[in-house]
């Protein structure tokens, strides 16, 4: 038995030096442990395997069990373990697995969770690692994704929108407007599908119907000779008879909206920080400029078709005037926007 550490006098001298020395015993026997850092590494996409590393470093002496545990978003539970007969002043590293979810995640540890080394305030503040944060996505298959979900979507539109309220003035063709909805539902669908999250999903496929309303929005027949029969028609009123196909660009429209750059930005501000997701902003800027050229296309190749105008000829009145220009409106039979997408 260590009689320095228990004495065996009762002397006030020899009382003085056995506190002393428990006291110096006491200090040796401590056992401190501190988390040194977290690390996390593996594939960047959902579905891979991350291999999380914590480094732990005792102090003191003595030998202890040291228990340890990692988590995941807020106290998601990833590992507890126990580290059995540690030896005091030494380093350790430690480690745990997790499959990646998508979107941003944070990750810490802490040592002795449940406070079972008898340290100060000042150690146990030691004992748990910052809060690391990492994100995960598939941002190549989401944007290729979303190529497939629209092209579906500009596809439906074009079979459903029609051209209606155009003003017939004799051959001439006004105004008008475009009834029609882009379904965004099908770009969202087609996106969670490759396993894109809800939220982004719905905000990509919102973005990009926003901006085909406000092209669609500003279409307008501009005066084009569409009905050549109605400038002088011989009758009360003219049947019903489809316009002279004419290119979609020529419509007055606003196209500004569906450029790659105003995509992109409405992209990116609808779906927050998952554009800074990996590979986010740029397969962002590589899908909206695909989604440009496509447009551009649409109305260079694209034409108007089986606009249906029909009216009445007001200053017809035989015998004495038997034509006349005719005054009416036109409507588009479905399918009449015609292109390739």
């Amino acid at each position: 038995m260590n009689r320095s550490c228990i004495g065996g006098t009762t002397t006030i001298s020899a009382v003085l030096v056995m506190l002393a020395a428990a006291a110096s015993c006491g200090a040796a026997s401590s056992f401190t442990v501190a988390a040194k850092g977290l690390t996390i590494s593996g594939g960047t996409k959902p579905g891979d395997s991350q291999k999380l590393s914590l480094k732990i470093e005792t102090k003191g002496s003595g030998v202890r069990d040291v228990m340890w545990v990692i988590y995941a978003d807020n106290l998601a539970l990833v590992k507890s373990d126990t580290k059995t007969g540690v030896t005091a002043g030494t380093a350790l590293e430690v480690f745990a697995s997790w499959t990646a979810l998508a979107g941003q995640h944070t990750f810490h540890a802490e040592v002795d969770p449940n406070s079972l080394l008898e340290v100060t305030a000042i150690e146990r503040s030691d004992n748990r690692t910052p809060v690391t944060a990492k994100a995960f996505a598939d941002w190549s298959g989401w944007a290729q994704s979303a190529m497939e979900g629209s092209s579906s979507a500009v596809n439906l539109w074009k079979g459903a929108a029609v051209l209606v309220d155009v003003r017939i003035d004799g051959a001439m063709a006004w105004g008008g407007r475009v009834a029609g909805t882009f379904p965004e539902s099908l770009v969202s669908e087609s996106m969670m599908r490759a396993g894109t999250p809800a939220d982004v999903s719905r905000g990509f496929a919102l973005a990009l119907r926003e901006g085909w309303e406000q092209w669609q929005a500003s279409v307008r027949v501009p005066g084009l000779a569409w009905y050549p029969a109605f400038a002088a028609f011989p009758g009360a009123s003219a049947p019903p008879t489809p316009n002279l196909p004419t290119p979609l660009a020529s419509l007055t429209q606003s196209a500004g909206d569906l450029s790659a750059g105003m995509i992109a930005a409405r992209i990116k501000s609808r779906i927050g920080a998952a554009k800074d997701w990996p590979e986010g902003s740029q397969r962002i800027d590589t899908f909206s400029a695909w989604f440009a050229s496509k447009f551009t296309t649409m109305l260079v190749a694209g034409t108007v078709t089986n606009v249906i105008g029909s009216g009445v000829v007001p200053s017809y009145a035989p015998p004495q005037v038997v034509l006349g220009p005719v005054k009416g409106v036109g409507v588009m039979r479905p399918g009449g926007f015609q292109f390739s997408w």
